[in-house]
């Protein structure tokens, strides 16, 4: 129902990052999500998921995170202010998540402004509501996402 993207600071990264920037900020211009079949020989078409803005904790001003899935690639979700802090932005998968019958493959793509993200990571949530920026993500083992059911 919503992915989480969280931009994370480490002391290898420039200023601390999370961005690759010289003064650890990102230009985030595009993020796509595409949805497709896990076995490559099915007839179903791969689809581009539609994601709506929930949160992001920084951003820089008139630089907002829908700026990141408004199609348009000189636009960005900016944090330059708040660089050097710990980030995370919400998207709500419009719709929710289609299945195919073999599986689901999902493709994440970012464009950058810039040099990008330094240290990242990605999570999806099932929950009913978009997640949210407080608490911990647990992580789940790849084989365990590809055996899971429904």
């Amino acid at each position: 129902t919503s992915l989480r993207l969280d931009a994370l600071t480490d002391k290898a990264l420039p200023q601390r990052g999370p961005g690759l920037n010289p003064d650890g900020s990102f230009q985030l211009a595009e993020l796509t999500i595409t949805a497709a079949p896990l076995d490559p020989t099915a007839k179903d078409k791969p689809v581009t998921l539609k994601l709506k803005a929930v949160f992001a904790g920084f951003e820089d001003k008139d630089q907002p995170l829908a700026n990141a899935i408004d199609g348009k690639a000189n636009t960005a979700w900016v944090v330059k202010t708040n660089a050097k802090k710990d980030n995370a932005a919400i998207f709500e998968i419009e719709g929710g998540l289609p299945g195919f019958a073999s599986g689901t493959l999902l493709t994440c793509e970012l464009k950058f402004l810039d040099l990008g993200l330094g240290r990242f990571r990605l999570s999806v949530s099932v929950e009913p509501n978009p997640a949210t920026w407080a608490g911990d993500v647990t992580s789940q083992h790849l084989g365990e996402l590809a055996g899971s059911e429904g």
